[in-house]
C-alpha cells in the first residue's frame, strides 16, 4: 500500500482550485489490501517508513496522505535511480509542518505585489492586452523562493524564459523593472508604422536586473525576450545559459540557473519542448538542470485539456527524461513555496530537470479583450465567483490563528499603499515632458533593451575572409599532424593525405572547400583575447551529421577503430593546435531535432 501511494497518490491529490472532487483509486483503497477501519489502531512493521520501525495504520495513512494526497501530488517513481527516489521519500514522507511566520508574511507581501499590479492595470487600462497573471498569482512567490535560494547559495545568475502570460508581472516584481517603464508602453507611445507598432512589444521584451534575498545576498536576473511562438525561447534560453556557464568556466558547479515558465497547452502541444528536454543531459548542451514551471490555467486559448492532449497531464512529455513532476494547487501558496524549495534542491543536488505543474486558472480571457464565457461558460461561472489567492490566503492565516485581525488590516493597508505607489509612478511617467526612463538611445518605445543587445548594437565593417596560399598550406599540413598515439582509420588516412596534397598543388574539391571557412573561423577565433583577463573563446559545431556526413569526403573528424566513437579528433582542432591561446572547440553530434538544436547556438 505504501508503494501504491508513492506511485498513484497524485491521482487523489486536491490540485484543482476550480473544483473539489472526492477522488479515489482502487490501488489506494484499504479494502484492496484486506484492511478495514478496525485495523486503524493496530501497529504494523514499516521498513523504516516515517522514520520508525513500527507505526499504527492510522499514522501510516496520515503520513501518506499528507505527503501525496493533499494539495500537492508528486510523480517520481518512474525515475530509475534509487538514490533520487530515496531523496524524495526522505523529503516528503513526514507529518506536515507549516512555514515560519516570516515566510508566511513574505508570501503575503508577494501576493499583494502581484495582485496590486494586475488590479491597477485592469482599472487604468481597461480592455488593453496584457495577458494578466490573475488566477495564477502564486507564480510570483514561487519564483521569489527559487531565486532567493539561488542568491543565498551564491549562484552567479538566474536566467528566465517565458511566454507572455504574466510576463509584465514578472518583469516588475521579480526582474526589477520599474512600474513606470512598463506603464509608459500602455500610454500609446508606440508608432503604428514601426515593427513594434502593434503595441505588443511590452510583453515580448526581456530585461536584466539584480535580485536581493531577505538575507541580503544578490544574484543577477536575466529575462530573455520571446516572440509570439510560445515555446520558441526554450532552446534559446538553454543556449544562453550554456554560453554564460562556459564563460564562467566553473565546471560541474553550473553557476547559472535556467528557469522556464510554460503554459499547459503549449508544453504538451509544441514539439520544441520535447526537443529541448531531449538535449538536457547531452554533454554538449546540458546546463545542470532546468526548473520548468507550468502555469496551468486548464485551457489553451479556447481549447479544454480533453481536446488538446491524449495524456493525463500536460507534463507527461517530461517523463521521457525521467524528470520528477510536482502538481500543486495554485490556491495554496504555502504548498507552492514548499514545492519551489524542493524543486530547487533537487536541481542543485542531481543537476537534472524538474517540473512544477502549478494548477490555477485564467480569470480573464486569452487576452483582456476576449470574453471566454462564450466557449467555457461553466468554467467561468466558477471563476467569476472565486476570491483571489491573496484573499483566500489572508483569510486562511486569520482562521488558523497565524496572524491577528490587526495584522490582517496592516497587510491590507500595505496592499493599498502599493496601489498608491503604482499610481504615483505612472503619473510621473505620463506627465514627464522628456522621456527619462532609459539612457538607451535605441530603446524600443521608451523601453530599454537588454544590456547584451545594447553591447552588440552598431554597424560592423565586413572583414576580409579570403585565405592566403600560405595559410592554405598550413591548414593542409595540419591534416597530417596526428596526435601521438592516435590511430587514424585506414580509409580516412587516404582522405587526409589527399586534402594535404590539394592544399599544395591545387584542384581543391567541394568537400575540402567546404571545410576551409570553418577552419578559417576557428583560426581567427584562436587569436589572443582583445583584452587580458577575458574568458577564452568558444567555437561550437553541432549537427547529427557532425562529424560524419553522408559523404565520406566531407568528414570533419576521425575516430580510432579500436576505441570506438568515444575517441575522436576534430580535424579543425588540429589546425587550432598550431596557435591555441585558450580557444575551445567543441564538435557536437547533435540530434535530428531542428528547432531545439538550432536554438542552442542562437545566443
Amino acid at each position: 500500500m505504501i508503494h501504491s501511494y508513492r506511485v498513484r497518490g497524485h491521482l487523489m491529490a486536491d490540485t484543482n482550485p476550480l473544483e473539489y472532487v472526492q477522488r479515489k483509486h482502487p490501488d489506494l483503497d484499504v479494502l484492496t489490501y484486506g484492511l478495514t477501519l478496525w485495523d486503524l489502531d493496530r501497529e504494523w512493521p514499516t521498513g523504516g517508513f516515517g522514520g520508525k520501525p513500527m507505526l499504527k495504520f492510522r499514522d501510516i495513512l496520515g503520513v501518506l496522505r499528507d505527503a501525496y494526497c493533499r494539495t500537492t501530488g508528486i510523480e517520481y517513481m518512474h525515475i530509475q535511480e534509487p538514490e533520487e527516489r530515496k531523496w524524495f521519500q526522505d523529503q516528503v514522507e513526514h507529518p506536515y509542518s507549516k512555514p515560519s511566520r516570516e515566510e508566511q508574511l513574505r508570501i503575503v507581501s508577494k501576493l499583494n505585489a502581484a495582485e496590486a499590479f494586475e488590479t491597477f492595470l485592469q482599472t487604468k487600462f481597461v480592455g488593453q492586452k496584457r495577458f494578466s497573471l490573475e488566477g495564477g498569482e502564486s507564480l510570483i512567490p514561487l519564483l521569489d523562493t527559487i531565486i532567493s535560494d539561488a542568491a543565498d547559495d551564491g549562484l552567479d545568475e538566474v536566467a528566465i524564459g517565458m511566454a507572455h502570460r504574466g510576463r509584465l508581472n514578472v518583469l516588475t516584481n521579480i526582474a526589477g523593472k520599474t512600474y513606470a517603464q512598463v506603464f509608459r508602453e500602455f500610454e500609446g507611445t508606440q508608432d503604428p508604422r514601426s515593427v513594434q507598432g502593434s503595441g505588443d512589444v511590452k510583453y515580448h521584451l526581456g530585461t536584466e536586473g539584480t535580485f536581493t534575498s531577505d538575507n541580503g545576498n544578490e544574484t543577477k536576473v536575466y529575462l530573455a525576450a520571446n516572440p509570439s511562438h510560445l515555446e520558441a525561447v526554450d532552446s534559446v534560453l538553454e543556449g544562453i545559459v550554456r554560453a554564460k556557464q562556459d564563460r564562467l568556466d566553473q565546471g560541474e558547479a553550473f553557476p547559472v540557473l535556467p528557469i522556464m515558465v510554460h503554459g499547459d497547452a503549449a508544453f504538451a502541444g509544441q514539439g520544441v519542448v520535447a526537443e529541448t528536454l531531449n538535449l538536457s543531459q547531452l554533454r554538449g548542451y546540458r546546463t545542470g538542470g532546468t526548473i520548468h514551471i507550468i502555469v496551468n490555467n486548464q485551457v489553451g486559448f479556447t481549447t479544454a485539456p480533453s481536446s488538446s492532449r491524449s495524456s493525463t497531464y500536460s507534463t507527461d512529455v517530461a517523463k521521457m527524461i525521467q524528470a520528477p513532476v510536482f502538481h500543486v494547487n495554485g490556491d495554496d501558496p504555502e504548498a507552492v513555496v514548499r514545492i519551489a524549495q524542493l524543486a530547487y534542491e533537487f536541481r542543485q543536488r542531481f543537476h537534472k530537470d524538474v517540473i512544477v505543474d502549478m494548477v490555477c486558472y485564467r480569470r480573464r480571457g486569452h487576452n483582456e479583450g476576449d470574453d471566454p464565457s462564450m466557449t467555457q461558460p461553466l468554467m467561468y461561472n466558477l471563476i467569476e465567483a472565486k476570491r483571489s489567492v491573496r484573499k483566500l490566503y489572508t483569510e486562511s492565516l486569520i482562521g488558523r490563528g497565524d496572524i491577528t485581525e490587526d495584522e490582517a488590516e496592516q497587510l491590507l493597508r500595505d496592499y493599498q499603499e502599493r496601489l498608491e505607489r503604482v499610481f504615483a509612478e505612472t503619473h510621473a511617467a505620463q506627465t514627464s515632458p522628456i522621456p527619462i526612463i532609459t539612457a538607451d538611445s535605441a530603446a524600443v518605445s521608451d523601453i530599454e533593451r537588454p544590456i547584451a543587445q545594447q553591447a552588440d548594437f552598431g554597424t560592423n565593417a565586413p572583414a576580409t575572409t579570403a585565405i592566403s596560399a600560405e595559410m592554405l598550406q598550413r591548414i593542409g599540413q595540419a591534416h597530417l599532424d596526428i596526435p601521438e598515439g592516435f590511430t587514424v582509420h585506414s580509409k580516412l588516412k587516404q582522405l587526409l593525405e589527399k586534402r594535404e596534397q590539394m592544399s599544395r598543388e591545387g584542384g581543391i574539391d567541394w568537400a575540402s572547400a567546404r571545410s576551409r571557412p570553418l577552419v578559417r573561423l576557428s583560426w581567427r577565433a584562436s587569436r589572443p583575447p582583445r583584452r587580458p583577463g577575458l574568458p577564452p573563446r568558444h567555437v561550437r559545431s553541432a549537427s547529427r551529421r557532425v562529424p560524419r556526413p553522408r559523404q565520406r569526403q566531407r568528414m570533419d573528424a576521425a575516430g580510432q577503430p579500436e576505441r570506438g566513437s568515444g575517441q575522436a579528433v576534430d580535424l579543425r582542432l588540429l589546425v587550432v593546435r598550431i596557435r591555441g591561446h585558450g580557444l575551445r572547440v567543441r564538435l557536437l553530434r547533435g540530434t535530428p531535432g531542428r528547432l531545439g538544436a538550432l536554438g542552442g547556438p542562437v545566443r
